[in-house]
């Protein structure tokens, strides 16, 4: 079975976290912007929600706001982190497929993610 899902553009995992410092030591914390984008895919997501438990094969499609060069891995860590926050899945490490595919640019920009369930043999 395949769940489709299409998301605000994802941020960069250099906007993720945080650093807040406390005394000798500093403590590393979701973002703002972080926080704000789990939000949105929560909604996204909405009722959907499976808590997938099997293995799993991930195509996502990654439509940029704009022409400017970006990294698609910096794109897919808090794509990924937020669908396993919004109970899509269990644990991105249930991933045994990745596939990201840069599509063309969307005013807005967008993600459309693709998740199947993988049988286990």
């Amino acid at each position: 079975m395949t769940h489709h899902y299409v998301l605000p553009w994802p941020p960069s995992k250099n906007r993720l976290h945080r650093a807040i410092a406390r005394g000798r030591y500093a403590s590393i914390i979701l973002s703002s912007e972080a926080r704000d984008y789990y939000a949105a895919v929560r909604c996204c997501v909405g009722s959907k929600a499976e808590n997938l438990s099997s293995r799993l094969a991930v195509a996502v499609y990654l439509h940029a706001p704009t022409r400017r060069a970006y990294d698609l891995d910096g794109r897919v860590v808090g794509l990924l982190d937020a669908l396993e926050a919004a109970c899509v899945f269990q644990d991105d490490n249930q991933i045994d497929l990745l596939v990201v595919h840069r599509c063309e640019v969307i005013k807005g920009g967008k993600a459309v993610v693709h998740i199947t369930e993988v049988p286990n043999d």
